[in-house]
């Protein structure tokens, strides 16, 4: 069982425009991907050299290598709807490209790595990537936590856009992810969904404070505004964001442990 180049496109709703220009390219994506699972710095500095704000070059990249990817699923056994739910990621980021750049393609080089890297994977509506845990364990143990974190790696909760981010969809993507990796694991989050300010645009009741509510809080960062990049434009949560700004007041992002599903 293959996957086409072509598949992809479809699956990942990319523009005709942009496919009749990935048929202009001359990349020798063969030599790329080889690069990529052989030597990760090079092949950054590689892109970076050759391909730095070439947007629809590395979305083009990308596509290729995700294609290298679905046969490392294959060797796995791993679900490949796991892998089509992961890789839509590509997706999201492409249409942010347009919104941020006014281009079609694909700037976020170094976080779409880690999903072709199978070091992240959507599981249900969330996210999930093992990483080591040391430049947290001092803040957690001041916290008293160290009885619940006794591994030096945390699974980190990303949450992508797009969709309702409901307690039931949370709770589902937590069991998947714990029949997934089969090991006792201790979420984290770093976010502006974890910001102890959310309050403020929100009602108590919203499903991204039920969200937050499920992790200890163990640090805010106060001078950025990270969830301006999430909103429509003018739309109720951007203007109260808006007004605060002009206020003062940043929204901010917290980080957190999830320890209810050990």
């Amino acid at each position: 069982m293959k996957i086409t180049l072509n598949d992809l496109y479809r699956k990942l709703e990319i523009p005709n425009s942009a496919i009749s220009k990935f048929n202009e390219f001359n990349i020798d994506t063969d030599y790329i991907t080889n690069l990529f699972y052989e030597d990760e710095d090079k092949f950054f500095e590689f892109v970076e050299k050759n391909y730095k704000e070439k947007y629809l070059e590395i979305l083009f990249i990308y596509l290729n290598i995700a294609i290298a990817l679905y046969d490392k699923y294959l060797e796995q056994n791993i679900d490949l709807n796991i892998y089509y739910d992961t890789i839509d990621d590509i997706r999201i980021w492409a249409n942010n490209c347009v919104k941020e750049e006014g281009i079609y393609g694909l700037k976020e080089i170094y976080w779409v790595n880690e999903h072709l890297r199978m070091r992240l994977f959507k599981l249900g509506r969330l996210q999930f990537q093992k990483r080591d845990a040391s430049e947290f364990m001092k803040l957690i143990y001041s916290k008293g936590l160290n009885e619940y974190v006794k591994k030096d790696y945390l699974y980190f909760v990303h949450i992508p856009e797009g969709e309702k981010l409901t307690s039931e969809l949370a709770h589902d993507s937590y069991k998947k992810a714990k029949d997934f990796y089969k090991d006792d694991m201790v979420f984290a989050c770093e976010s502006w969904m974890l910001s102890d300010k959310l309050e403020l645009i929100m009602n108590e009741n919203s499903n991204v404070i039920k969200f937050r509510n499920d992790y200890i809080l163990l640090s805010q960062i106060e001078n950025v505004n990270p969830i301006k990049r999430y909103l429509r434009s003018n739309s109720d949560l951007d203007n109260k964001v808006t007004k605060l700004e002009h206020d003062g007041i940043l929204i901010g992002e917290g980080f957190g442990i999830c320890i209810k599903y050990l």
